[in-house]
């Protein structure tokens, strides 16, 4: 179920909305619940930030890096070790790691698609099926 709000915007703040949804192909309303409700989740996780990316869309990443939150599970989970191992590994504190894993369980719509389609190209690679794609072993 959804509400209704009614918001009062300065003609400044208004254009900006516009100029955004424009860009992104759509209403300044649905634009601006977007926007809240990552300033919601924001202040909810606030290591985490919310970039366009390209066909994605609109991605969380842990914040002021390149990891997005997906991947970062995904690479985790396959991992199969423990979060404070994994930290060191990338070169990130244990509380960021935290922070990604909490808002991937939080928000796991978001998140296991995401997941689940990367797993899928990764058997298609395994099993020879994308053309042109030469997949090495650097385990041997």
């Amino acid at each position: 179920m959804s509400k209704v709000v009614s918001i009062r915007l300065k003609d400044n703040q208004f254009g900006r909305l516009q100029r955004i949804a424009r860009r992104t192909g759509h209403t300044p309303s649905t634009t601006a619940a977007r926007l809240i409700e990552e300033a919601l989740r924001k202040e909810e996780f606030p290591l985490i930030e919310f970039r366009d990316n390209g066909l994605e869309g609109r991605v969380a990443y842990l914040q002021g890096t390149r990891f997005k939150v997906w991947l970062t599970v995904w690479l985790f989970r396959s991992a199969n070790t423990d979060v404070k191992t994994m930290a060191e590994l990338w070169g990130i504190r244990e509380m960021d790691l935290r922070e990604v894993l909490r808002y991937a369980a939080a928000y796991p719509e978001e998140v296991e698609p995401a997941i689940e389609e990367a797993e899928a190209w990764d058997e298609k690679a395994s099993r020879g099926e994308i053309p042109g794609l030469r997949v090495i072993d650097i385990r041997s």
